[in-house]
């Protein structure tokens, strides 16, 4: 963790309680984190330790009961529901397991899609080349006019990746992005993942696999709704030599 760069995100004493028929549930119980710039961060833990909702309360998609979310150092706990929308279509990217593509529809529209958000700050000729170019980022410009039916699971990925990053954000939230994918192609995404934290995004990236928050910089584990653990992964790994160790798979041999 580079405790010398800027903080971007930080959330101080933070809650969230849910009420379900007669009983409250405490998902966040006091939660106090910083997050720098630059940082690629993994947040763990069993299912139901409170890693989506607090991914869910950072990406501006909920709200905490008590407690403070800084972004920027703005508190964004005032904000309405239109400001937090702002917030999301101007600073964030997003990743999610299930992809969440629009079906029946292209990956250039899939990831054209944000700009649409803008109105018209962005003309034709500018999104086409703001999508050519993020499609080329996760090597995918080829199957720009590819159907998502048409697409293998990781392809998916990818192009959810080039639409989380069309807007250049300052943070991109990945939940459990590699939840439906084999180990290689996971090492594929998280390839693509880490090229982008180098060339200076931040991630927060949601995983209950520890071999997918090794490529992390840094590992803050959940339970019960509060942080046990938070600690910088010095022995960080490097997606694509990982990938390269894996054992190439063998082409089935034609029937006789």
């Amino acid at each position: 963790m580079n405790t010398t760069a800027k903080v971007i995100i930080e959330v101080k004493d933070l809650w969230k309680t849910f009420q379900t028929g007669g009983t409250t549930f405490s998902a966040l119980r006091g939660i106090n984190l910083s997050v720098h710039a630059g940082e690629l961060l993994a947040i763990m833990g069993a299912s139901g330790s409170g890693k989506s909702t607090f991914m869910n309360i950072l990406g501006c998609l909920d709200r905490p009961t008590t407690g403070q979310y800084l972004f920027n150092g703005v508190d964004t706990t005032p904000k309405n529901n239109t400001e937090l929308a702002l917030v999301r279509r101007d600073h964030f990217g997003f990743v999610f397991q299930s992809y969440n593509l629009l079906p029946r529809t292209t990956a250039f529209e899939n990831v054209e899609l944000p700009l649409l958000y803008f109105g018209f700050k962005y003309g034709i000729s500018a999104r086409k080349e703001m999508v050519m170019a993020a499609l080329k980022q996760v090597g995918l410009e080829e199957k720009a006019l590819n159907k998502t039916n048409e697409l293998s699971g990781g392809q998916q990925q990818r192009v959810a990746i080039a639409r989380a990053i069309i807007n250049n954000p300052k943070i991109i939230f990945a939940d459990e992005p590699t939840g439906n994918l084999d180990t290689r192609t996971s090492f594929d995404i998280m390839a693509i993942v880490q090229g982008l934290n180098q060339k200076g995004a931040t991630v927060v990236l949601v995983t209950h696999e520890n071999d997918i928050a090794d490529f992390a910089s840094r590992k803050v584990i959940f339970s019960d709704g509060k942080v046990i653990s938070d600690s910088p992964n010095v022995h960080c790994k490097n997606a694509e030599e990982e990938r390269a160790k894996l054992p190439e798979l063998l082409e089935p041999t034609a029937a006789k």
